[in-house]
């Protein structure tokens, strides 16, 4: 039986610390599907404040590629060093191999955690469990690097390699086709949930895209801009964007987010105006049925403060 690498503990303590990564990054996952498809009122665990608020992280504009939550896309990468981690205790030329494997992991962690400037720069709000991966990105690459042989890049033997690829990019194929069929079908409940649907309050035209076809709403109404209703920009602009929200709207948590930047960028030239559209029929009537309860409350306290 091959014997343990010297200082192998550090490899024992990165194995402890990747399993509530891939816990960690699941959740995200599950949490920017629910902001960014889900119907109803939600907030992850960390959105804390305006600071301390992983909502506005996981509904950016790198929350998702290709209608992939960001997050999945670490899962493999975790899972693929723990199958390492194992081979990589044993004090032989695999061992080694699979050493230098788990230092090319950790340092590429490293290198997506540059990624924060985002946050800081930009965003100007922290995701908490973000923060945390990127704590056990940094702590990996310096475990890795305690135990011989494991301070150059490189790849593990040909059986370990083969075995990570398929591991990896069957974990990843399934959280992939996974979460676009899970947010298609959020999105068609909100689209009935809301009377979009054919036959409802507004019919469904489908548009051609570069990218395929994406079914979109569609509506001519005329809208009437009231002195009270709040806005920035010229009276006298060319282009009025009309803004509806509902506080607990996770939709219009992300159209913020969108928003902001354009709001910054326009202000001078388009005017921006907002107007309360709570989905509880107790205060509008447009509404069939009361999506979130405390959606009229939190507009007439809005308009207070």
């Amino acid at each position: 039986m091959p014997e343990q690498v010297a200082k192998g503990w550090a490899l024992k303590l990165l194995w402890l610390l990747l399993l509530p990564a891939i816990g960690v990054s699941l959740y995200l996952g599950y949490a920017h599907l629910r902001l960014a498809h889900g119907s109803g009122s939600f907030e992850s665990l960390c959105a804390v404040s305006d600071l301390l608020n992983c909502d506005a992280v996981n509904t950016s504009r790198y929350s998702e590629f290709f209608g992939v939550p960001t997050s999945f896309f670490a899962v493999p990468v975790y899972l693929a060093m723990l199958m390492l981690v194992g081979h990589g205790l044993q004090d032989t030329s695999q061992g080694r191999s699979a050493r230098r494997g788990l230092f090319s992991l950790a340092l590429m962690n490293v290198g997506v955690s540059a990624f924060a400037w985002e946050s800081a720069m930009v965003l100007q709000a922290w995701c908490l469990f973000c923060v945390s991966l990127y704590g056990v990105h940094v702590l990996s690459l310096f475990l890795v690097m305690i135990p011989l042989g494991a301070r150059v890049p490189g790849l593990p033997e040909g059986r370990d390699l083969a075995k990570v690829l398929a591991s990896g990019l069957v974990v990843f194929g399934f959280l992939a086709l996974g979460s676009l069929f899970v947010g298609a079908q959020m999105d068609e409940v909100a689209i009935r949930e809301l009377g979009l649907s054919e036959g409802g309050a507004t019919a469904l035209v489908t548009e051609q895209r570069a990218g395929g076809k994406v079914k979109l709403p569609e509506a001519a109404v005329e809208v009437t801009v009231a002195p009270h209703n709040p806005a920035v920009g010229p009276e006298d602009a060319a282009v009025t964007v009309v803004e509806f929200a509902d506080f607990e709207c996770g939709h219009c948590r992300k159209l913020r987010s969108t928003l902001a930047p354009l709001k910054d960028k326009y202000r001078d030239r388009v005017r921006f105006v907002f107007k309360h559209y709570p989905m509880d029929r107790e205060c509008n009537p447009n509404m069939k049925r009361t999506h979130h309860r405390y959606a009229c409350e939190a507009a007439v306290a809005s308009q207070c403060a």
